[in-house]
């Protein structure tokens, strides 16, 4: 799967991982996909949910030993 943007926001506590997550989803067009690194586990609960009611989809969530990983495509 060809990303067209990674965010790292490992280290960034919320509520600033969320708003740099919408930031970046703003910036991409229609179909394009992101990957983004989180180690907040709240923020990983609250971006999926944000997604899965917005028009975008996840792609998928791998969790690591020290973080996690999203993949979103703008709808």
């Amino acid at each position: 799967m060809p990303v067209d943007s990674k965010l790292n926001l490992i280290g960034v506590i919320s509520p600033v991982c969320l708003l740099e997550c919408k930031k970046a989803m703003k910036s991409l067009k229609s179909g394009g996909k992101i990957t983004i690194l989180l180690d907040d586990k709240s923020v990983v609960s609250d971006l999926i949910t944000i997604v899965k009611r917005s028009q975008d989809q996840i792609l998928g969530v791998t969790n690591k030993t020290d973080h996690c990983q999203i993949s979103i495509q703008k709808g």
